[in-house]
């Protein structure tokens, strides 16, 4: 297919271009419908607070090795943040498949 460069002098689009100038438009109808939304999500985020019960983080390896050690020093720091309580539970067995299907 030969382009037609006189087409695009003149400002036609070909194969469903975008012109340029119709770009901001875009950003700007974008940047409204996400305003929006945020400013409609805004009353229900103040109304709940979080965390509301315990948070559980499971380990699904025996405990004293590197992961159990790394969500015990996590744990510590986020309910630390959060100022909430945080248990680490160590799942082992089944090649990690126990403590992974807990997690459902």
């Amino acid at each position: 297919m030969v382009r037609d460069e006189h087409a695009v002098l003149r400002g036609n689009t070909m194969c469903g271009e975008i012109p340029s100038d119709d770009i901001g438009g875009l950003r700007a109808v974008g940047m409204a419908a996400a305003v929006s939304v945020f400013l409609c999500a805004v009353p229900y985020a103040s109304a709940q607070t979080f965390p509301s019960k315990p948070i559980t983080i499971i380990v699904p390896f025996s405990p004293g090795g590197q992961a159990d050690v790394l969500a015990r020093r996590t744990g510590q720091r986020v309910g630390e943040i959060l100022k909430t309580t945080v248990i680490v539970q160590n799942k082992s067995g089944g090649n990690a498949l126990i403590g992974t299907q807990l997690t459902h």
